[in-house]
Order: structure tokens, then C-alpha cells, then sequence
């Protein structure tokens, strides 16, 4: 392994040690025995071409057209496509122009290092050439986190103008219709759902038949791009079917708490079939969410703010791409008033502490495989005024202190530091091939905790000035690696058994709504004190008159308080 020196370090003021770098890179690389077109990769920065040792004209035009000192590393023990590694890092440097420290070897994967960076430059590194495809990461990074600023179909506009123009000047046009091609192939991978607009999918078929105009052994991959992304889309069609259907079935519990009641608990007495359930749901609302939705629901408030704002039907398309998100937020909302309706829908104690446990078991099951947003949403449920006020219910409880375990996992103390090592543990777990027993596997992040940390991502992304000059693109980087690890989450199959009949149960009983689950809770154990006593006539009076067409007021009108 070795590195240039500092006299052949390159800068795009100073002519001379720009070609000094070229040739030493060059006449180096000779030295080392790499056949004439043998590939190696350049990298320079947050970009990464493939070139040979026989263009070396095109190696210092390209080193020319750089605005930062940099300095070359070559890495001849790694190899990229059978060849060698050649990266270009930032060097702190002294007036004299030489390095003010030891150099260091770039053995780190992709990494954009410019801190702020211009959506131009972003946009002309992200489109190949004949000799230059951009690095997947780098592909991700920036298809995630430009749409603020242009949005695909303007992206895609402006890759077809590029492909043309790459065209007319003629030069190994079979190389570069490949890299595009490639380029298409990762976005239609990554970010599926930016080609549910007819638009953007006919430019994407324009661009790969110009594509395979130029190069014919282009068709058969073009066709397979075509099929996985028609597979996509039809899925998160049935996807949206589905839950229309389930919607259309669903309704709110609008009798009171009853002695003769029959719950899950006394059908599926099961708390780990429960909790296997509760993953299989899980998993599919997860897969179902793409990684630019965040982006969409983050950004739709700030749009106007932009230097080029997008338009209103940019808007529209911005806020109907996060539905679901939103779908996977009221699912967690009903699994939270799910489990407080089988806590409160019992009039007898006894009943009640016995779906207490359950619920609580069922937690714990979660927690052991892994569903920690399941864990989440029903300890918050267990941990909510409704529930945690049945004093004499809690009394009858015989797993308490499971409950208490439980509680310590989802302490929101020190920003989430047991849940955090948990996960982080659990991670470990899931990519853990040597595993004898790998079922069941799966990691199910706590979705609000991830929701906030994702906004404090994209909020630092915004500083310290937001406009199509200034990105923060360190930001982008630590934003789109998050976003990967929440890909690898959502692709974790479910190894366990379905049960259909508990599925339809969970998704499809009638629940009820914060108001009446309150007022529920009121009529199990009456108010103790003159605050909840207000607090229960005024939920009377609002039930009262809000479900008063629906039927609502024998309900109210049978509680005793």
C-alpha cells in the first residue's frame, strides 16, 4: 500500500501538481504490474468512477474539474471488479501547499465528506458516464434526500437530457447506456413507488429504450426491471385494497362495560400465538412503507420555505406517498385501543385482571422476539389513564412483576437508553449467520422512537441554511444510513404460523374510541375523587352529544357513577 506525496498532491489552482498527481498515479500503477485496462476505482470524495491506466488525459480532467485540495491514496491491497483501489481523500494542508499531517489510507467504505454541497453537484455526480457509475450508496443517499428540491419526474427529465447529450458526443455510448441503466435499475429497486405516476414510469421506459437502442443485451434487463417493478406496485395495490376492505368492516364498540362478555381471552387464551400475529401484521404494514415516505411526511410543511419550491401537483404527489406511514400509524393506534378494550370491556374484576396478564404476556412475548413497537403500544396502552386507574384490578394481578421488567425496557429515561441497548443487541442477533435457531429472528423497531429520531436527522439536515446551495450532505449520509438499516428491518420474513381467525379478530372487532374507552374505564371502577369526577361528567356530556345519532346514549345512560 502506498500513497503520492505531497508534491504530487492535487489542486485545481495549481496546474502543475494536478498533472504531477496524474502522471505519479499513472506511472505508479505501471509499476505495479496492472495490465493496460485492468479497472481500478477512483474515488474522490462522495464520488467513485471506474477508469484504466490508458486514460490518463481523461484521469487529470477529471482531478481538474474538482474544487478541493485533495490528496491520492492507492489501496493495491483491496480490489474492486478484479482491479486495484485508488481514493482521492481531503488533507488538511499548510500554506506551502504539503501536507500538515501524517497521510492517512482510505480503507473506509463510501462516505460523502464535502459538508455542504450544491443540489447541481449532487445531480452531475449521481448521472453516469461511459467511464463513471455512481456508487449504490451514493444513489441511495441522494434519491432520498433531493426530492425536496426537484422531484423525481424533473430528476428523470433531466437524466433523459443527459442521456442524449452523453449520446451526441459518441464516446463508448455502449458503456454509458449500461451505467444508466444501472442507475435505473438501483432507483427502481431502492424507490419503487416514485413510478405509481405515469409520467415518471413512461420516461423510465423512454430512457431504457434509448438504452437498448445503443446497446441490444440491455433488453433482456430492461425487461426484468420492467417485471420486478410491475410486481411492486401491484402489490402496494392489493396492499390498498386490503385495507379499504378492512376499513369498510371495522366499527366502534358503543356498549358499556358487561358481565357476560366473551373476549380474545377466553377464545385464543395464547399470548405467544397472540404475539406471532401481532408480527405477521407488523411486518407487512412495515414492508409496505417506503424510505422517501419519511422524507414526504417530514418535508411537505417546509416546501414553500425552498429557493425552488415545487409546484402544488409536487405537493400532492408529496403528501398521497406518505399514506403508509399513516396506515402504519393507525394501526398502531388501534392495536393500542384494541388492548384497552379488552382490559375495560369487563365489568368484573376478576375478568379485568385476567386480561391485564394477558396483555402483559403477550408483551413479553414481543419483547423475546423482537417486536418492540408491539411492546410499545401495548405497555403505553397498560401505562394510560384508562388503565392505569383500575386500582383494584391491578390488586387482582398476579404477574406484576413481569410488568415491571417490562416498564424498565420502555423507560423513556436517559432518550430511550434501555430500549436502545436492546435493539442494538437484537441487531446483533438478527445478522448473526452462525445462529443455530435463526427463526423468528426479526427486528420490529418502536415506530415513534424511530419517528423522532429520524425528524432530528432531517430537521439537522436543514442547517445551517437551507437552500439548493448549501445542503447539508453529512446530514443526508447519517439520514439515508438510517434509512437503510429501517429497509433491512422491513424485509425480515415471518417465519411463524399464521392463525387467520386471530388475524380477522384482531384487525376487524369493533374497539373503542379514546372517548368511550375513558368513559369505560368510569364505569369499571368509579371516579375516587372530585377531578375524576369532572372529569367523568364532562366525558358523559361529550359522548352524549357526540354519539347521539349512533345510539351511544343507552350506553351512557346505563353507567351508575
Amino acid at each position: 500500500m502506498w500513497s503520492c506525496p505531497s508534491d504530487a498532491s492535487v489542486s485545481n489552482k495549481q496546474t502543475k501538481n494536478l498533472l504531477n498527481a496524474g502522471n505519479f498515479l499513472l506511472s505508479e500503477m505501471k509499476s505495479n504490474d496492472i495490465q493496460p485496462f485492468t479497472p481500478f476505482s477512483l474515488r474522490f470524495g462522495d464520488t467513485e468512477m471506474f477508469v484504466n491506466i490508458e486514460n490518463g488525459k481523461q484521469l487529470i480532467n477529471f482531478l481538474d474539474m474538482q474544487i478541493m485540495e485533495q490528496t491520492l491514496i492507492y489501496d493495491g491491497d483491496s480490489a474492486t471488479n478484479g482491479g486495484k483501489n485508488v481514493f482521492i481523500e481531503n488533507i488538511p494542508r499548510t500554506c506551502s501547499g504539503k501536507s500538515s499531517e501524517k497521510m492517512k489510507y482510505a480503507d473506509e467504505p463510501y462516505r460523502i465528506k464535502y459538508p455542504t454541497q450544491s443540489v447541481d453537484s449532487l445531480i452531475r455526480d449521481l448521472f453516469p458516464t461511459s467511464n463513471y457509475c455512481p456508487d449504490r450508496n451514493y444513489v441511495f443517499t441522494v434519491l432520498l434526500n433531493i426530492r425536496i428540491y426537484i422531484s423525481p419526474l424533473d430528476l428523470l427529465r433531466h437524466l433523459s437530457d443527459h442521456c442524449m447529450l452523453e449520446a451526441q458526443i459518441g464516446i463508448e455510448n455502449d458503456k454509458m447506456s449500461r451505467n444508466i441503466m444501472h442507475l435505473l435499475f438501483e432507483w427502481s429497486e431502492a424507490f419503487p413507488y416514485d413510478f405509481c405516476v405515469k409520467d415518471c414510469m413512461d420516461l423510465l421506459k423512454m430512457i431504457m429504450k434509448f438504452c437498448c437502442s445503443i446497446n441490444s443485451d440491455l433488453r433482456l434487463l430492461s425487461v426484468k426491471l420492467i417485471q420486478n417493478l410491475n410486481g411492486k406496485l401491484s402489490k402496494l395495490q392489493r396492499y390498498e385494497k386490503a385495507l379499504y376492505s378492512l376499513n369498510m368492516n371495522t366499527g366502534l364498540l358503543l356498549c358499556g362495560p358487561t358481565e357476560n362478555t366473551t373476549s380474545i381471552i377466553d377464545t385464543f387464551y395464547n399470548p405467544t400465538v397472540f404475539a406471532q400475529q401481532l408480527a405477521h401484521i407488523e411486518l407487512e404494514r412495515l414492508s409496505m412503507i417506503g424510505s422517501e415516505e419519511f422524507v414526504y411526511a417530514f418535508s411537505k410543511n417546509i416546501l414553500l420555505d425552498l429557493m425552488h419550491p415545487c409546484n402544488r401537483q409536487d405537493m400532492i404527489h408529496m403528501e398521497c406517498r406518505a399514506f403508509n406511514i399513516k396506515h402504519y400509524a393507525e394501526w398502531c393506534n388501534r392495536l393500542r385501543l384494541l388492548v384497552g378494550t379488552e382490559i375495560c370491556r369487563h365489568i368484573k374484576k376478576k375478568n379485568r385482571a385476567k386480561a391485564l396478564e394477558f396483555f402483559v404476556d403477550v408483551a413479553q412475548e414481543c419483547f423475546n422476539m423482537g417486536n418492540f413497537n408491539s411492546l410499545f403500544v401495548i405497555a403505553g396502552t397498560i401505562d394510560s389513564n384508562a388503565v392505569k386507574r383500575l386500582k383494584k384490578t391491578w390488586l387482582k394481578m398476579n404477574n406484576a412483576s413481569k410488568w415491571k421488567i417490562l416498564e424498565h425496557q420502555t423507560d423513556p429515561g436517559c432518550n430511550f437508553s434501555n430500549y436502545r441497548a436492546t435493539l442494538k443487541a437484537a441487531n446483533w442477533r438478527s445478522k448473526d449467520r452462525s445462529s443455530k435457531n435463526r427463526d423468528g429472528k426479526i427486528v420490529i423497531p418502536a415506530f415513534a422512537v424511530l419517528h423522532r429520531d429520524l425528524l432530528a436527522l432531517h430537521e439537522y439536515s436543514k442547517s445551517p441554511k437551507m437552500d439548493c446551495q448549501n445542503l447539508n450532505v453529512k446530514a443526508f449520509t447519517e439520514f439515508s444510513e438510517q434509512m437503510e438499516e429501517f429497509s433491512n428491518w422491513k424485509e425480515a420474513e415471518c417465519s411463524f404460523e399464521t392463525n387467520h381467525l386471530l388475524l380477522q379478530y384482531i384487525l376487524t372487532v369493533p374497539i373503542y374510541d379514546e372517548q368511550l374507552l375513558e368513559f369505560a374505564s368510569y364505569q369499571c371502577e368509579p371516579p375516587t375523587n372530585i377531578k375524576e369526577k369532572d372529569a367523568c361528567k364532562k366525558l358523559r356530556m361529550e359522548i352524549q352529544c357526540s354519539y347521539s345519532n349512533r345510539g351511544c346514549e343507552d350506553s351512557c345512560g346505563s353507567s351508575s357513577t
